[in-house]
């Protein structure tokens, strides 16, 4: 049984990591002669069941791809993978949380506020795409004991989150 567990640091971009994760997951997969087929896929995001349906298709796809007549990915993407969605379990742990802290807001939405991670345009190290994601390299090629400011939080907004998030949230 093989399980995969998805990180994500800024969600924009998050499509694109999903398709470039995907494969380069199954190539290690098949790299590993002892490998069994990838059986489930838990996110380590809330927000990656947005993109289900891009993981599916894209498993479909490596499971169809082929190089010199042979299906590469087929025999190690299990039939029946499972996704798992963390997203319920997170929100009722916060929630539990934050009554148990008294920290619910009971005055209503309209005295809320929401923030959102975008990468920390002012840190140099920061390494972004054309479309103001981090790159590929960048994200995944961070070292834990790294310590930097590489987000910073801003205010929920179409301004701060890119067009295609707000679409695929809209849907």
């Amino acid at each position: 049984m093989l399980h995969s567990i998805l990180h994500c640091k800024f969600c924009a971009g998050c499509h694109i990591y999903t398709i470039e994760f995907t494969s380069s997951l199954m190539e290690k997969i098949r790299s590993n002669p002892e490998a069994l087929p990838l059986n489930s896929v838990v996110p380590a995001c809330i927000h990656y069941p947005f993109l289900t349906e891009t993981f599916r298709k894209e498993f479909e796809r490596l499971g169809n791809y082929q190089e010199n007549g042979e299906y590469i990915y087929r025999s190690l993407i299990a039939e029946d993978q499972i996704q798992v969605n963390p997203a319920p379990v997170v929100a009722v742990l916060l929630y539990a949380h934050l009554a148990d802290k008294n920290l619910l807001n009971n005055t209503g939405l309209s005295a809320s506020e929401f923030h959102v991670s975008v990468p920390n345009v002012l840190n140099r190290k920061v390494e972004l795409r054309d479309d103001g994601s981090f790159t590929s390299d960048y994200k995944y090629g961070r070292k834990a004991d790294d310590l930097q400011e590489y987000v910073r939080a801003a205010p929920f907004s179409r301004t701060s989150i890119p067009a295609e998030i707000l679409s695929r949230l809209s849907q």
